[in-house]
């Protein structure tokens, strides 16, 4: 019974549409972007179990990619493992380019003074 509803609720074509953009790793601001929503809301997939997140210890680029439970009922191969990078590095890169472009900066002028 419980399989049918979490069936059922997946089938709706806005939440089939925002799991089926999960299948890569991406932040909640980029599905936002590439389906045009204006609100969204992650705790009804995470409540579910649908999305997991990569990197949970930072809060600015926080990156979610479908579980393996999902990615069955979707009927998507689980064909990349997500476990050898280093998704906290990825997503300060991903959710904070004015840090970045600082740190960057910092760093360019400092090897600038060695040389």
């Amino acid at each position: 019974m419980r399989e049918k509803k979490l069936i059922h609720w997946i089938d709706r074509p806005k939440n089939n549409h925002i799991l089926i953009s999960f299948s890569t790793p991406k932040t909640p601001t980029q599905i936002q972007e590439e389906l045009n929503i204006k609100k969204f809301n992650l705790k009804p997939f995470l409540k579910r179990r649908l999305i997991s997140c990569l990197n949970p210890n930072i809060y600015k680029g926080r990156l979610y990619v479908l579980t393996n439970k999902a990615r069955k009922l979707l009927n998507i191969s689980n064909c990349k493992s997500y476990d050898q990078k280093d998704w906290d590095l990825i997503g300060w890169i991903m959710g904070s380019p004015r840090q970045r472009y600082a740190v960057l900066k910092t760093f360019a002028a400092d090897s600038a003074k060695r040389t």
